[in-house]
């Protein structure tokens, strides 16, 4: 997954700069659009789904405790209690070292790069 997000964020940031260029067609322009839509999408669909993972696994350990563990014998009260430890951690899907994969990251590699190229050209 690092390898896949690295080479779609630079896939991204050159396409970008190949749409501000001006001596580019319109309709290569629009195909480039095209192609830098569908890294974005493709991109967003894998960052969206860790997102999920994390947040659904945020939400796990609250079935426990929101069951009627109190009236249940103190044997069962235990394994609870070690089934909530076990669910307590959340799971989040990472790029290597560098970065969770997440709506945030989404957000940082497609779409800042390009309000940081058009803030410069101005």
């Amino acid at each position: 997954m690092q390898l896949y997000v690295l080479v779609c964020s630079i896939n991204i940031c050159c396409s970008v700069i190949q749409l501000n260029l001006d001596n580019v067609a319109t309709s290569q322009k629009i195909w480039v659009f095209e192609y830098v839509s569908a890294l974005a999408i493709q991109l967003f669909l894998l960052c969206w789904h860790s997102n999920e993972i994390k947040v659904e696994s945020d939400r796990a350990d609250r079935g426990v405790y929101e069951s009627n563990w109190w009236k249940a014998d103190p044997s069962e009260r235990k394994q609870l209690l070690l089934l909530a430890g076990k669910l307590a951690p959340t799971y989040i899907m990472k790029a290597g070292p560098f970065t969770e994969l997440s709506v945030s990251t989404f957000i940082d590699v497609s779409i800042s790069y390009y309000i940081k190229r058009c803030i410069r050209m101005y």
